[in-house]
């Protein structure tokens, strides 16, 4: 599930035996946030010139893993390529003294929602579980409802969701 603490208190209420699991891509999102907001932060204080390349500069602090990253950014997708749970748990544990040395507010509220979740984020390494797949049929939905604007029949648009994502 993605970290939203409502999602998390209604499953364990409904199924109080269930293993949850946290998914990767929005444990990797709440890194890629802060340090956008570290970058907006940082923009504003910058003379006219500087701060149009450093907006411009937006997607070379996004790369991913072998391309140059911010360390915070380059560790959390570290910990998301761990081989198992104690791999991820000692590379979460560098990630969090690193935050704390670096005491970036931004990135301490990251560490903060990290330890509020630790169980379901290393559940990702125990499970090998994602929910990518519903993500996707999330998306699929949506592109249908965006192309279907304007159908008043809700069977006929429920069938064409149906046909559309049996094929």
């Amino acid at each position: 599930m993605d970290l939203s603490s409502l999602f998390r208190e209604t499953a364990r209420r409904c199924f109080p035996k269930a293993e949850i699991v946290a998914d990767s891509f929005h444990v990797v999102q709440q890194a890629t946030r802060a340090m956008e907001n570290v970058r907006k932060r940082v923009q504003k204080d910058l003379a006219k010139g500087r701060r149009k390349y450093f907006k411009r500069s937006r997607k070379l602090m996004l790369m991913h893993q072998n391309q140059p990253s911010p360390k915070q950014l380059e560790q959390v997708y570290g910990v998301m390529g761990s081989k198992d749970v104690h791999e991820a748990k000692k590379r979460l544990s560098d990630w969090f003294m690193a935050v704390n040395a670096a005491d970036i507010g931004e990135f301490t509220e990251c560490a903060r929602t990290y330890a509020d979740w630790m169980e379901e984020i290393l559940n990702i390494f125990r499970t090998g579980l994602s929910n990518g797949y519903t993500e996707g049929c999330n998306n699929r939905i949506k592109v249908i409802k965006r192309n279907a604007y304007g159908m008043r029949n809700f069977e006929r648009f429920r069938k064409r969701i149906l046909h559309c994502m049996s094929s």
